[in-house]
């Protein structure tokens, strides 16, 4: 009997080492504000005010970078997740599968919130101009947890303008966006994503944001502890017992 619930315990411990945690949706609202370390850092600011995080130079000005707006609402639904309004940076490191500089500029350079070589981006790695929803994920790990926090399809939905001529009925924003990162010259689609769609996707990213979060396992752990109840179960097995006394 003991032999029995040791192995139930054994596999079931298994089962719950290999599965990530469920994943947990969390809602950031409009607030742009977070603290690291003592320290506030803002993400949005109106021209000509460019003090916010979120402005990147184009040309002889400024535009508002998605990736960075990403990253940043990204880390607020993590301090969101933990219940903590003033995140550590103690042995911090990132790892994103969005391969653009935004994340790196926001989180190295802007904050800065890590040391540069703490931070890396997932291999393999999706190209920058191919980027998809699947790709816009960041794990961030410290004091001895990793975290991954996913970005929601509906941070990047918007309002279609059908009459427009660069207007195609099943693409998305990131159909759009890859057409405008791999496509040279101009033509309708291309103004259809810079004049009708960004702007959209900068108003949902300066508003209310929707993450999915979960605690990533620390690798092997399942594996050694899992091995180590198996091992016990064999013990069991081997173990001689008395003969009763006849």
């Amino acid at each position: 009997m003991k032999k029995s619930l040791v192995l139930v315990s054994a596999v079931l411990f298994l089962i719950m080492s290999f599965s990530l945690a469920g994943a947990t949706s969390v809602t950031v609202g409009a607030e742009s504000t977070i603290t690291v370390d003592g320290t506030s850092y803002t993400l949005v600011s109106v021209p000509p005010d460019y003090s916010g995080l979120m402005w990147e130079v184009s040309g002889t000005g400024y535009k508002a970078c998605l990736c960075k707006m990403t990253a940043f609402r990204a880390l607020q639904a993590l301090g969101i997740y933990l219940s903590n309004n003033d995140l550590p940076s103690a042995q911090i490191n990132i790892t994103t599968g969005w391969n653009t500089d935004g994340p790196e500029e926001l989180f190295v350079e802007s904050m800065p919130w890590v040391e540069g070589v703490n931070f890396s981006y997932a291999d393999p790695i999706t190209p920058g101009s191919l980027l998809t929803l699947t790709d816009a994920w960041y794990e961030f790990s410290y004091m001895g947890a990793t975290y991954k926090v996913s970005s929601s399809y509906d941070n990047y939905r918007f309002s279609p303008d059908i009459n427009h001529a660069g207007y195609i009925e099943d693409w998305d924003f990131f159909d759009y966006r890859t057409y405008f990162q791999t496509t040279s010259g101009s033509d309708p689609k291309k103004d259809y994503f810079s004049t009708i769609l960004r702007p959209q996707i900068v108003d949902n990213l300066k508003g209310e944001t929707w993450f999915e979060v979960s605690a990533v396992p620390i690798p092997g752990t399942g594996w050694l502890l899992g091995s180590s109840l198996l091992g016990l179960v064999g013990m069991g097995r081997r173990i001689v017992r008395p003969k009763d006394p006849e």
